[in-house]
């Protein structure tokens, strides 16, 4: 089960420029960290990440696993900037097995070198209810230490944690788990740089009209500036689930009034860029 946030801050609209090219990873070492690798059973099952997205950072590894133990510190890609108390849309792109077992990310906010701290796992799936894009809505802690640290991502399949089993224990981030090494799967480690905000590779662009959507609250539709037409478009409850889909956005904006009442997160993409806006859905 996911990781429930206890409150709605306010998200600021956020643009950022992000590059999908795949690079190659330069360290292969998790150190100072706990190492995450796989030992491939009794025979490889080749589970993957091929796609992770949060504030600037959109880094496309492709559908290829990683070489064995399948882990990878992408430590050449420029790490995002995460300004303390703001939300960020979080998206974990796999290869969407039947048989994984579990998708994590884990962030290290008190820069301990170890992801273990409550909290600091910010996003989680488990068997029969994991879906690619695997998705959350990630809040920064005002507590966090400022400065560069690490988010790790997991993808995995273990027999201990048996497929269709509803009582589920959560792994640790480690492969030094009670059990040994994990089964299947690929670990990607990248930096993120905490801020306070202010001049940190995110640019607020809250003041430019040619960039909403309105009216809020909305009741039955969402329309948008010619600036957002063309865009893809998901709608994200508060929990990081993703509720629909929208592609190609026209000057008919996009019809809501299948969905709930509440508050949720607009992610809208396009040309290598992602703004994301806070919107109440209100019939």
């Amino acid at each position: 089960m996911r990781n429930k946030m206890t409150r709605i801050p306010t998200l600021a609209l956020l643009l950022t420029a992000a590059s999908v090219t795949p690079v190659s990873a330069q360290i292969t070492n998790p150190a100072p960290y706990c190492a995450a690798g796989y030992d491939e059973g009794a025979m490889p099952v080749a589970h993957y990440i091929s796609n992770v997205k949060i504030g600037t950072l959109n880094n496309s590894s492709g559908t290829t696993q990683y070489a064995a133990p399948h882990y990878v510190f992408y430590n050449n890609v420029q790490a995002p900037a995460l300004v303390k108390g703001n939300t960020y849309p979080l998206s974990i792109t796999h290869d969407n097995a039947v048989s994984t077992h579990f998708v994590a990310v884990y962030i290290d906010f008190n820069k301990n070198n170890s992801f273990a701290d409550a909290g600091e796992l910010v996003l989680q799936q488990y068997t029969q209810g994991i879906t690619s894009p695997a998705t959350a809505n990630v809040i920064v802690p005002a507590t966090a230490v400022a400065g560069v640290t690490r988010m790790r991502v997991m993808v995995f399949e273990d027999d201990r944690y048996t497929y269709g089993n509803t009582v589920h224990t959560s792994p640790t981030p480690c492969t030094d788990d009670a059990g040994g090494k994990f089964d299947w799967g690929e670990t990607e480690d990248y930096n993120v740089n905490i801020t306070a905000g202010g001049g940190t590779g995110i640019e607020d662009l809250g003041s430019q009209a040619a960039l909403v959507c309105f009216p809020f609250p909305a009741k039955d539709r969402v329309y948008f500036n010619a600036a957002c037409y063309g865009a893809d478009v998901s709608l994200f409850d508060i929990s990081g689930r993703r509720v629909t889909q929208y592609k190609n956005l026209t000057a008919a904006g996009i019809d809501i009034s299948p969905v709930v009442n509440g508050l949720y997160f607009l992610w809208i993409e396009q040309a290598g860029k992602v703004l994301t806006r806070k919107i109440q859905v209100l019939h």
